[in-house]
């Protein structure tokens, strides 16, 4: 988020975006740290391996029942969050990144 919390112009795109056609794409390592009506007006989820499965605790409360998240590097889950507020069944895929990409990476 935004440096500034009362004029943080993430979460203020993200929460009038709709109304102005915008979209927004947000990451995060921890979804902890995600303000719950953010997590709210989700329309899309890619989970990868969560270090901390405690998180998953704040996924449920948007419909993202799994207990786990996905183990493996590079796996993910996509869930889609239908008209209606009904969550999809996973898609779960695998990110192919090339070596030269890899190598680039730091062990953390």
């Amino acid at each position: 988020m935004g440096i500034d919390v009362r004029n943080d112009v993430f979460y203020r795109a993200a929460r009038a975006g709709a109304e102005r056609g915008i979209g927004i794409d947000l990451n995060s390592h921890r979804v902890h740290g995600l303000p719950p009506l953010i997590l709210q007006m989700a329309s899309r989820v890619n989970l990868f391996h969560l270090r901390t499965d405690a998180d998953m605790k704040y996924l449920r409360e948007i419909g993202i029942r799994d207990a786990e998240s996905p183990e493996g590097n590079w796996v993910f889950r996509q869930y889609q969050i239908q008209p209606g507020g009904t969550v999809s069944k996973p898609f779960t895929g695998r990110l192919e990144l090339p070596d030269w990409y890899l190598s680039q990476l730091s062990d953390t």
